[in-house]
């Protein structure tokens, strides 16, 4: 079960994330929660969340300090809109930064989705679904042409496949 929450500000968002590096006090929360589609991704009598908002890449901020507050926020914006106290609900949590993202995935800076997409140009800045150095080598994924998003991703890996049969 997929759900989005805005931000009030949408624009407000973006400007603090791109032009300030900072956390929005109002983020867009996204939430994902499978066990209601397949129950035995959490224990009997539980739901799992998967909750995502946007953030800037790492640039030196404090970490730590931007976890707190934003989870104090999404969990009010949460309690806000649905009308409970979500907080009491949660039994386990984890959290992972951009710090975080860069050691386990590599990506550059620990942004999901590679270089900004906010410009007319950026498709074309995207790394392509090819290597210019190494034979057979491809890739797909958000942070590569045509960007990120699960249909974009999606669309990535078609085409690296068809990159693939191609050199077959």
């Amino acid at each position: 079960m997929h759900n989005i929450f805005f931000s009030n500000n949408y624009k407000a968002e973006f400007d603090c994330i791109f032009k300030e590096h900072k956390l929005h006090n109002d983020p867009t929360v996204y939430i994902n929660i499978t066990s209601k589609e397949k129950k035995d991704d959490a224990p009997d009598g539980c739901e799992n969340w998967f909750v995502m908002i946007n953030t800037p890449h790492d640039a030196g901020q404090n970490w730590p300090e931007l976890l707190n507050q934003s989870r104090e926020n999404i969990i009010r914006k949460l309690n806000h809109i649905l009308h409970i106290d979500i907080e009491k609900h949660i039994v386990c949590e984890d959290t992972i930064d951009p710090i975080q993202i860069e050691q386990l995935t590599g990506s550059h800076l620990g942004s999901l989705y590679g270089t900004s997409s906010n410009s007319i140009f950026s498709t074309f800045l995207r790394h392509p679904n090819f290597s210019n150095q190494f034979e057979n080598l491809f890739f797909c994924g958000g942070s590569v042409h045509p960007g990120g998003g699960i249909p974009l991703c999606l669309l990535s890996a078609k085409i690296a496949t068809d990159q693939i049969k191609s050199h077959e």
